[in-house]
């Protein structure tokens, strides 16, 4: 659920990154997250978290980071993010 969080938090925060929807519900349910609205409870807090963190610091290095993670070729979790 941290991962999708911070996908959230850094498609709210950079206005270059949009969520892939696909490919974020396709993880989701690999991991067999979101069977509980509890689930989505978590995740938003989570996310909400995370957004405060960005906003505080250094939103452009943060919005790079996220690309580096979770863009096209991202190293963590690949495809989650795209340019808008």
């Amino acid at each position: 659920m941290e991962k999708i969080a911070d996908v959230v938090a850094f498609a709210r925060v950079c206005p270059a990154l949009e969520m892939d929807t696909v490919s974020v519900t396709a993880f989701a349910i690999g991991q067999k997250i979101g069977k509980s609205n509890r689930d989505y409870d978590l995740i938003d807090a989570m996310a909400n978290a995370r957004e405060g963190a960005i906003r505080r610091g250094n939103a452009e290095i943060a919005c790079e980071t996220g690309r580096r993670q979770y863009g096209p070729g991202g190293n963590a979790l690949p495809g989650l993010l795209r340019e808008r």
